[in-house]
């Protein structure tokens, strides 16, 4: 089930990818159709996203046995989180305004602080990558749903994050 829950992340990291680069192709040629299907591929993108947060809770909760646990217990789950909060906002002001070119804008920095959500470990660990094997491994690493420390097992937690993003 982990292992479907990263295929389920990875879709929705490859459906924002693909959402934010036709955004930017609206932004320098104009064509509806493109804005269309950028912001079909969001819609997409953000029901992975949110399968994504909803299963990665139930293999806390359920297979891990954390029963305070909620998808926003560490920095990749933040930044995940971060950016789905992003892509929601942005899909109800394009809900309303119809503003495509924001798109170009708004996606690029939504893909921005999720792709930093994947890599943020290696900033902290750069002298410890000796080639692309400890590259992989360290990226996987971080996707890891998180053991607690005990301050951290606590209501607060699931309250504090999403409302800080919001």
């Amino acid at each position: 089930m982990e292992l479907f829950e990263k295929y389920i992340f990875n879709s929705a990291y490859i459906a924002y990818t693909l959402s934010a680069l036709c955004y930017l192709y609206y932004a320098v040629k104009k064509k509806e159709s493109i804005g269309g299907l950028a912001f079909i591929l969001v819609l997409l993108a953000c029901a992975l996203h949110f399968s994504d947060l909803a299963m990665r809770a139930y293999i806390g909760r359920v297979l891990h046995h954390l029963t305070d646990y909620v998808p926003w217990s560490n920095w990749f789950e933040s930044f995940s989180l971060f950016s789905f909060v992003i892509a929601v906002t942005f899909i109800c002001v394009q809900s309303i305004y119809k503003l495509p070119i924001l798109g170009s804008f708004v996606l690029t920095l939504q893909w921005i602080i999720l792709s930093f959500s994947l890599s943020y470990p290696l900033f902290g660990q750069m002298g410890q990558i000796h080639g692309a094997a400890d590259f992989y491994q360290m990226m996987t690493t971080s996707r890891n749903i998180p053991q607690l420390m005990p301050a951290l097992l606590s209501i607060w937690m699931a309250i504090h994050v999403p409302m800080m993003f919001i």
